[in-house]
């Protein structure tokens, strides 16, 4: 392979690097892009090439020290620190992710992506209030920017602010209806806050896509309950127990419901 091209070319040595990786070369992409590496040792996309084939070849360590050299020699480029932060956060070193999503923003400090990646960094790592910084940060930049809206709803929820956490989840749930797993998680929180009446709304919601999760449907009958509309709540629970006979919440309430209702 070596012999079919010019041995002094770093860009063909990067080059047949890439065809080593198209083919599942790993090792052999890896020595291809080591030689580019050494004779353009200033190519900072060689080198960034580089240590992403390392840190994809489990050589985790050695490969962040080659990202950081990428970076290094291209300060002012945020894609490389923003890429390499992607690598690190894939390869679950959120820690070296943040440093360079860090860094990504120091050269564009309105980077929203890189915003909301670091606050994923900052979840991962359990730094709630400095995830939530930034979620707020870019959301100030970009209000339209969805997810960050759902990042920042589990951010708060984690960190303790529950009504601002509610806040959060609702917004986004408007403008992504269809993401169920969150409207099922804004109804649970509803629920957790005492707002009966907007968790019937939204467990009313979810259920429409998902009618036999016999959890939800509890929680449903509950909100009802605590609301005294104890025959929507009856039924409920009845309907719970025909997806999951054996449910022993919905059988202990419906037993402690109908019993004073029998005695009377």
């Amino acid at each position: 392979m070596e012999s079919q091209h010019d041995e002094n070319s770093p860009l063909a040595w990067f080059g047949f690097g890439e065809a080593m990786v198209m083919e599942g070369k790993v090792t052999e992409a890896l020595e291809h892009f080591g030689k580019a590496a050494e004779l353009a040792p200033q190519n900072h996309d060689i080198i960034f090439r580089l240590g992403k084939g390392q840190v994809l070849a489990n050589r985790i360590d050695e490969g962040i020290s080659t990202l950081r050299r990428a970076v290094s020699l291209a300060p002012h480029v945020p894609e490389i620190p923003f890429e390499s932060g992607n690598i690190a956060f894939d390869a679950g070193k959120y820690e070296f992710a943040a440093e360079f999503y860090r860094q990504a923003l120091e050269c564009r400090p309105d980077y929203i992506e890189a915003h909301n990646n670091l606050g994923n960094c900052y979840f991962r790592l359990q730094c709630f209030a400095e995830a939530c910084s930034q979620y707020e940060q870019l959301l100030r930049q970009t209000p339209d920017y969805l997810l960050a809206w759902r990042n920042l709803g589990l951010a708060r929820v984690q960190s303790g602010s529950l009504e601002m956490a509610q806040d959060a989840l609702a917004r986004y749930c408007q403008k992504a209806p269809d993401d169920a797993e969150a409207t099922r998680f804004l109804g649970d929180l509803r629920m957790a806050l005492s707002r009966f009446t907007e968790a019937i709304e939204t467990y009313g919601k979810y259920l429409k896509g998902h009618p036999r999760d016999h959890e939800c449907l509890f929680n449903l009958s509950e909100a009802y309950l605590a609301l005294g509309f104890t025959e929507s709540a009856v039924m409920g629970y009845k309907g719970v127990l025909t997806l999951a006979p054996q449910y022993e919440p919905a059988q202990d309430r419906l037993s402690a419901i109908m019993v004073p209702e029998q005695v009377g």
